[in-house]
């Protein structure tokens, strides 16, 4: 149970935070802004596919989206921290 809760977690996770890593690399505000729209819905999509694919009962769903709370919140503090580090902003190119 906690096993399927965790795979059903991490996997809403990285989707959601690979969103994200995305959006950041676009150029274009308004791509920015429908790509992270798009992640926060296929985030929401795959907490309710996940668990039905696995066959697993409704505790087990309702464990996996405390997990994924807590994991969403450790998840920002990497984000910030590491990642944006690495992920670099798009260079802004002079419009002439």
């Amino acid at each position: 149970m906690i096993v399927s809760a965790l795979i059903i977690a991490a996997t809403c996770t990285i989707i959601f935070y690979a969103g994200l890593a995305i959006a950041r690399r676009t150029q274009r505000t308004l791509y920015r802004s429908l790509i992270r729209t798009g992640t926060v819905l296929v985030t929401i999509a795959a907490a309710g596919v996940v668990p039905s694919i696995l066959e697993v009962s409704l505790a087990t769903t309702e464990l996996a989206g405390r997990y994924l709370f807590f994991m969403l919140i450790g998840g920002a503090l990497v984000y910030k921290l590491l990642l944006v580090r690495f992920i670099p902003l798009p260079s802004e190119q002079a419009e002439s």
